[in-house]
């Protein structure tokens, strides 16, 4: 039986009678000049790359487009369709109550302009958005499913 864990990355257990979800989701890595762009949620206390849940009848891509719209309030073009790394997690949604089994797909994103349009922000979801120096960018500000992708790019 996998550990789930809740927004704060403790361990949770799933009662037996609770059904497991498959998600899919698409994540962005978006680099300018020597900063990543990163958002934390407001149900968590850690950074994650912009991006989420893919759409029914959405293609992985879409998705990556579309949720750093809602999360950064940027266009995006995801600069390789194949993704540089993949994660699995396990959670417990904070807005439902329900256990995930979570498929990442993590890619590289530029954006179009650097034209923000704040309005387009779903700011039930963003606590907080910021370019974080590379250098800064450590295990202990960032998701732990998140920072497995990070450390990945970050050491090319």
């Amino acid at each position: 039986m996998p550990i789930f864990y809740n927004a704060h990355f403790e361990q949770i257990e799933k009662p037996n009678h609770k059904p497991v979800h498959i998600r899919a989701a698409g994540y962005a890595f978006i680099e300018q000049e020597d900063s990543v762009l990163l958002m934390k949620p407001t149900w968590s206390k850690f950074f994650e790359c912009p991006g989420g849940g893919i759409d029914p009848g959405e293609s992985v891509i879409e998705a990556v487009i579309r949720e750093c719209r809602e999360e950064t309030g940027y266009d995006v073009e995801v600069s390789d369709i194949t993704p540089f790394t993949a994660t699995e997690s396990f959670y417990v949604s904070p807005s439902n109550g329900e256990f995930y089994q979570n498929y990442g797909l993590f890619f590289t994103a530029k954006l179009l302009n650097n034209i923000q349009d704040k309005t387009a922000i779903f700011e039930y979801e963003v606590d907080m958005l910021k370019w974080i120096p590379k250098k800064d960018i450590t295990e202990d500000i960032i998701h732990p499913t998140h920072w497995k992708a990070l450390k990945i790019i970050l050491n090319k």
